[in-house]
């Protein structure tokens, strides 16, 4: 037995495991390979010889991974539009006391909750609180039961998205791809967005928790440096060339050499923005305004020649301010979340589809095969799946939680 495996070594020859589970280890030990990045010489990659191939990475571009942050992040969008609908509040209390309450918010909720959504929830009479009534009882239920929710959603897409891009940094020395890196960005996509979803959902909460808040918005400092180094390497113009301007597209090439070739939320009501950005600029237009008005309607022969310059400021100082309402109203930030995660996986499915194909300098196609083992349900593939439960199961705990530990948290 000691002769043969002196033997295997001589010639260089991994002998067969003795437990199955060795052989992904293995496998792992001959892919991690120190990146040749002598490419970087060539004036374009048609005349790149040998070109790395394409290794499967199912941990960070799986589909499993893949589906798990993407469900997580529309979910968290969901809730929050039904938030939106059915319990949001647009009545805000600044620092000081003062209500400031958006138009558009207000506007669109009045007009959703009193002819469109006429529903009417049933709750048993013991679940009310002393002296609320019965729906202002079911409201805070139910905004518990998803401020509890999300808070968990938010919380484990936070750590995931730190720990997949960590994942990603350590494969650099590797040999990772710019492929897995690619979606390795754009899995952190969904997990930044989702909290800042989730910072929308619970800026009640966390303005009355101002440690947690300081704890989870350090920790989305960290995700948004990684991310933002994350991004240095895809400026390339050799970086997935899906047009394939600078040769055939290599998705298999090191991250780490786009390196080196790149290298040669705290106040509710916003009154600090609204101070500097509408109330000042507002109160010199507004003056502005009422200078031109008293021009245009003096009795003289003169005022005719002031109405034109009333009017146009008018109607721009008007434009302007239902600008900013819109912008400034939680509807405007739903509706931004919602096209910036939707773009996000437009981005994530089409760069996968990069993988299934290679075009070969002579114009030829062939299928990459070497990619189906992302598609295998392994357990890192089925994990972040089953962890979109955990906030459907705090909802569910959160609502049928007894009516005293709810009021012990809105005191509080």
């Amino acid at each position: 037995m000691r002769t043969s495996s002196l033997h295997c070594v001589e010639q260089n020859i991994l002998p067969t495991p003795k437990y199955p589970h060795w052989t992904h280890a293995i496998h792992m030990a001959e892919t991690c390979h120190k990146p040749n990045c002598s490419w970087l010489a060539l004036p374009t990659l048609n005349d790149l010889k040998d070109p790395p191939p394409l290794m499967p990475n199912p941990e960070l571009s799986g589909v499993g991974v893949i589906l798990g942050f993407s469900i997580t992040a529309y979910l968290t969008v969901v809730l929050l539009l039904f938030h939106y609908v059915f319990v949001y509040d647009p009545r805000r209390i600044g620092t000081r006391g003062q209500e400031y309450i958006n138009p558009v918010d207000r506007g669109i909720l009045t007009f959703i909750r009193d002819r469109v959504v006429s529903w009417t929830p049933t709750v048993s009479p013991e679940v009310t609180f002393t002296h609320t009534p019965v729906d202002l009882a079911w409201q805070r239920r139910f905004e518990y039961a998803m401020e509890k929710s999300v808070l968990i959603l938010s919380d484990t897409q936070l750590v995931t998205g730190l720990a997949i891009l960590i994942a990603g940094y350590s494969q650099l020395d590797c040999g990772i791809s710019s492929y897995h890196w690619q979606i390795m960005v754009y899995v952190a996509w969904f997990s930044s967005f989702t909290f800042l979803s989730a910072m929308a959902f619970l800026e009640g909460y966390f303005q009355t928790n101002n440690n947690l808040r300081s704890i989870r918005i350090f920790f989305m400092c960290i995700l948004g440096g990684l991310m933002v180094a994350a991004l240095l390497p895809t400026g390339s113009r050799n970086w997935l060339d899906a047009a394939q301007e600078d040769g055939p597209l290599y998705a298999g090439l090191s991250a780490q050499c786009f390196f080196r070739h790149g290298i040669r939320l705290f106040d509710p009501t916003a009154e600090f923005t609204r101070k500097y950005l509408r109330a000042i600029p507002g109160s010199f237009a507004k003056r502005f305004l009422r200078f031109l008005e008293r021009k245009a309607t003096r009795q003289d022969i003169g005022a005719a020649m002031w109405v034109v310059p009333h009017l146009v400021v008018f109607a721009g100082f008007t434009t302007l301010r239902a600008i900013y309402d819109v912008a400034e109203s939680m509807l405007a930030e739903i509706i931004w979340l919602s096209f910036a995660i939707a773009w996000g996986s437009l981005k994530v499915w089409n760069t996968r589809d990069l993988a299934w194909i290679t075009r070969l300098p002579d114009g030829s196609y062939i299928p990459n095969n070497s990619t189906n083992e992302e598609d295998a349900w392994s357990f890192g593939q089925t994990l972040p799946l089953v962890l979109v439960l955990l906030p459907i199961l705090a909802m569910f705990q959160s609502y049928r939680q007894p009516s005293e530990l709810i009021r012990t948290s809105y005191r509080n």
